[in-house]
């Protein structure tokens, strides 16, 4: 009930600012490590709210990935849950290419990604033309084999509706 208030509240200061912003409820898939939110209450949340999207990343940056944190079943459970709610959903946590097949099977509608198009994979270093070239071949030959969903490579939307 306190995650939906703080988020209600900070949905209506984002679009008293600008109505056309997306407001996107976040929560980490490795709640359990620290006592955090579960993805139920994270949608319950960004319903009260109304936000956009609701998203899992990781909060624990130690090489631990966002499947590492919530197994295939409970990330499916969880998209199920908000898409019910008609949210959209983003994932994130030290997502790679190898991630893409889940991903796209479970029905993400975003991924976020940092360290996948960085230098030798290192999200504390440049982002690299390459690996984002390479990334986005690896995205095209997954979207050839799956449904739609999005990329967001470092906070930039990669749009349309097609992965």
């Amino acid at each position: 009930a306190e995650a939906g208030e703080v988020m209600s509240a900070v949905r209506r200061a984002c679009k008293a600012f600008n109505s056309q912003i997306t407001v996107v409820t976040a929560g980490y898939a490795d709640y359990r490590r620290f006592g955090g939110l579960g993805p139920e209450a994270l949608v319950d949340a960004a319903k009260i709210s109304r936000s956009d999207v609701v998203m899992v990343d990781t909060a624990i940056k130690d090489g631990a990935t966002l499947l590492d944190n919530m197994p295939e079943a409970e990330l499916a459970d969880f998209i199920a849950l908000a898409h019910e709610a008609e949210l959209e959903v983003a994932l994130a946590g030290s997502v790679g290419a190898e991630h893409l097949p889940v991903l796209f099977e479970v029905g993400a509608d975003i991924v976020g990604v940092r360290g996948a198009v960085c230098g030798a994979g290192d999200r504390n270093t440049a982002i690299e033309v390459g690996a984002v070239r390479r990334f986005m071949a690896a995205v095209d030959a997954q979207r050839r084999a799956a449904a739609p969903t999005t990329v967001s490579v470092a906070g930039h939307s990669a749009r349309p509706r097609s992965f």
